[in-house]
């Protein structure tokens, strides 16, 4: 979120008319929802200076492991006012604190698809994207962070996916007292939307 003393790479940025990038949000409200077996977990924020309300949801279907999470965007200005989106990513994923940490990836091309990579992970910031509108075994947006020891059948593993066949940034951000965490959107650095009074814009799901 842009604004303040942050760490890490911004993963929402909005420009509002009078050329305001800062977002100062303050949480309204959680609720529960259960539908078709799966649980959602919903947090609603707001602006405290511009009618702009963010929703971070958090679903976890019946019987995986898996959290599936994407954000909600809603501009409640008046009629005809806009704001310019130039950074909305799914979610952002804090893991816990380890000695070690590393990284897993995978590209590739024809007759050599999903070749696996694996790398320490930095005291930096990682970016992985694709700016080639589209998705394959070329640029998948898929990353694992690891402990730095796991094995195949042993270990802590974080892994984030994103749901999206467009244009995409996954970044991981490792801090020297300690701790990363990962970033995942859809577009890349420069891809701005345009949003109106009484519309939203949802992120797909990572």
């Amino acid at each position: 979120m842009a604004g303040g003393l942050r760490w890490g790479v911004v993963g929402l940025q909005v420009e509002f008319g009078d050329g305001r990038r800062e977002l100062k949000l303050r949480l309204t409200g959680s609720r529960i929802e259960e539908v078709g077996g799966a649980t959602t977990l919903v947090l609603s924020l707001e602006d405290i200076i511009a009618p702009l309300d963010l929703r971070l949801c958090c679903r976890v279907p019946a019987g995986h492991d898996v959290i599936e999470r994407w954000s909600e965007l809603e501009y409640r200005a008046e009629q005809g006012e806009r704001a310019l989106v130039r950074r909305f990513d799914s979610a952002n994923w804090p893991m816990p604190g380890e000695e070690a940490y590393r990284i897993c990836s995978v590209h590739g091309h024809w007759g050599a698809e999903n070749q696996l990579e694996r790398r320490g992970l930095p005291v930096d910031e990682l970016t992985m994207t694709s700016r080639t509108r589209t998705t394959g075994h070329h640029a998948n947006p898929w990353a694992m962070i690891d402990s730095g020891d796991s094995t195949e059948t042993d270990g802590r593993v974080w892994t984030v996916a994103l749901a999206w066949s467009g244009t995409w940034r996954i970044a991981a951000q490792r801090r020297p007292a300690g701790g990363v965490s990962a970033t995942a959107g859809a577009g890349h650095e420069g891809v701005t939307r345009s949003i109106v009074a009484g519309t939203s814009i949802i992120t797909p799901p990572s």
